[in-house]
């Protein structure tokens, strides 16, 4: 018997009236269905709620319901698990979401018939440290942001490549993105597009008070490290995963191409640029045919 795990988010208007069909569908086909505890309690189905820890064990594919944010919020879920995501897009955008409501219970079919392809994007595998010698290791399917302490400061960073010292950058921020999340904040902060076949890593500085504020590519092998300039080194550094805070006081960030990918669910070979294309006549009103 098949077993899907479905984070849902609960703030979308169409939530409500999928998920108690998506449900049936699903037993009906005598599929074994699993959400978050809070979620399920919260849409009526409590029957079907389970801890964190038990969400992703022996499933066979994630069902993700909302926009980008819910992608990356299962990504910060799985960690460093590589499990299939089928990606239902309830939001606006969606640009990493591959299906769209009216194709939800034909697409159903086919996966649950083994009649699929997959994806996998990269994603950054960062290890932080906190000024009072901890250590923790978390995975980001877009970006993570080092910034200041403080909102609205420049702040001093220190870079360095393979152990070796790259730049000092004052700056508002660093953003190291991987191809997909180039797309999203990198792109606002001047970076490029990347196509997600490629596995890289992508530095674009915010706002920097240099005239060196060019992106940086780094390969699959290279590792950043990233800390406070040595005049600052007793102030913490903030970090944020996919706009997920990180707890304060970390004094370093060490980033890298994680070896586990993220793996979206499709039916078809899909054109990332002509996808883009798409997307952009969404966000700019002034790109036309």
């Amino acid at each position: 018997m098949a077993t899907v795990t479905i984070i849902p988010h609960l703030e979308k208007e169409a939530l409500p009236k999928i998920l108690p069909d998506l449900i049936k569908f699903l037993k009906d086909r005598k599929v074994e269905v699993r959400l978050p505890k809070i979620e399920a309690e919260e849409m009526g189905v409590g029957e079907h709620g389970v801890e964190d820890s038990h969400l992703f064990e022996s499933i066979d594919f994630v069902i993700a319901m909302g926009g980008d944010g819910t992608a990356l919020r299962v990504a910060r879920l799985l960690g460093s698990e590589t499990i299939p995501v089928f990606g239902l897009n309830l939001g606006k955008i969606g640009f990493l979401m591959q299906f769209e409501e009216v194709e939800l219970y034909p697409s159903l079919e086919r996966i649950l018939a083994g009649d699929y392809m997959t994806e996998d994007r990269s994603k950054l595998k960062v290890e932080a440290e906190f000024v009072d010698g901890r250590k923790i290791k978390t995975f980001g399917l877009n970006e993570a942001l080092i910034a200041g302490g403080e909102f609205n400061r420049i702040i001093e960073l220190d870079v360095k490549i393979n152990e070796t010292f790259f730049s000092r950058y004052a700056l508002d921020g660093m953003i190291v993105a991987t191809p997909t999340g180039s797309t999203a904040y990198s792109f606002s902060a001047g970076g490029p597009f990347v196509s997600p076949d490629t596995d890289i890593m992508i530095m674009t500085p915010i706002c920097p008070h240099s005239l060196f504020n060019r992106t940086v590519i780094l390969s699959a092998e290279d590792v950043l490290k990233i800390e406070r300039a040595k005049e600052e080194k007793g102030k913490p550094i903030r970090l944020s995963i996919d706009g997920f805070a990180i707890e304060a006081g970390i004094s370093s960030v060490k980033i890298s191409v994680s070896s586990t990918k993220f793996r979206f669910i499709k039916h078809d070979e899909t054109n990332f640029f002509s996808k883009l294309r798409t997307k952009l006549k969404d966000w700019d009103y002034f790109i036309r045919d």
